[in-house]
Formats: C-alpha cells, sequence, structure tokens
C-alpha cells in the first residue's frame, strides 16, 4: 500500500513523524495546520479501524535520544503519551495496539548512541495476550503475522 501523503494529513487521515505537525512544517515547509497530540491520535486510530494491520512510525524518540534539532525526551515522551490517550480515547472496538522500538537510546541521557537496553513493549487491546510470552524483538513482526492469520497463542 502506498505511503500515506500531505493531503491525507490535512484531511486527518494520517499522522505525521512529529505528532502535531510543527516540526514536520519546519523540516519539510509544508504548510500543514498544527494539531494535539491527542487529537493525532483520534485520526490513527480512525486510519487503524478501515484496515487489519496499520503502522505507523515516529522517530521522534530518536532524534530526542541522538539530542538533534532541540527535541527534548520530555517532549518526545510527552507527544507520545498523549497519542497514546488519543488513541485509547477513541475506544475503537477491535483495536489492538502494540507499541516497541527497534533500539533503545533515550533512555539514557549520557550517550547519543543506540543503547543494547531491552525496549518496551506494550500491547492493548483485544490481541494484546497473544503478545504477553514475547522475550526479544524479534518475536514481534511472526507474533504478528500469526495473530493476523488468526493462529493466536495463549
Amino acid at each position: 500500500m502506498p505511503f500515506r501523503q500531505i493531503d491525507e494529513l490535512e484531511r486527518g487521515e494520517a499522522v505525521s513523524w512529529d505528532i502535531e505537525r510543527d516540526l514536520f512544517r519546519e523540516r519539510t515547509g509544508e504548510r500543514v495546520e498544527p494539531v494535539t497530540a491527542r487529537q493525532a491520535g483520534g485520526h490513527l486510530a480512525a486510519v487503524a479501524a478501515g484496515f487489519d494491520l496499520t503502522l505507523f512510525e515516529t522517530f521522534l524518540t530518536d532524534v530526542a535520544g541522538h539530542a538533534r534539532w532541540g527535541v527534548t525526551a520530555e517532549l518526545a515522551l510527552g507527544r507520545l503519551d498523549r497519542l497514546l490517550a488519543g488513541v485509547l480515547a477513541s475506544e475503537a472496538p477491535g483495536l489492538t495496539l502494540l507499541l516497541t522500538s527497534d533500539h533503545g537510546n533515550i533512555e539514557d541521557a549520557t550517550t547519543r548512541s543506540h543503547t543494547l537496553n531491552p525496549v518496551p513493549l506494550l500491547v492493548v487491546g483485544p490481541l494484546a495476550e497473544a503478545f504477553a510470552s514475547l522475550e526479544s524483538i524479534v518475536e514481534v513482526t511472526p507474533r504478528i503475522v500469526r495473530a493476523l492469520a488468526g493462529d493466536v497463542p495463549t
């Protein structure tokens, strides 16, 4: 499927990597109107309601962890927290939310490099139990594939 574009973003049918669109606007020059992180969460939930699987990538925490563009951990994590609040407030029936990262770096302010620390895995919704036994980040994708196929481990 194609990535969503500016017109979808403007209609609330997409979410930008920075969640609130202000950094996106600053970095790209696109004249999109800002939204609150909670509004963006509602947009994400509405998009996800139409699909079996919706991927949203934000590298805002990575930008903060590498100390770039003046983005702090507090800003990045605050936006992510409010985005998640917006998704969960939507109370979309049947929506399973999975949050994880491909590496650590925001949890250790003493380094600008990736860390080898464990990354979070948060799963909320009807399929949450299917992910309860995971022990490694490399297990996430195969478990998603199994869950989408209806083969949900207990």
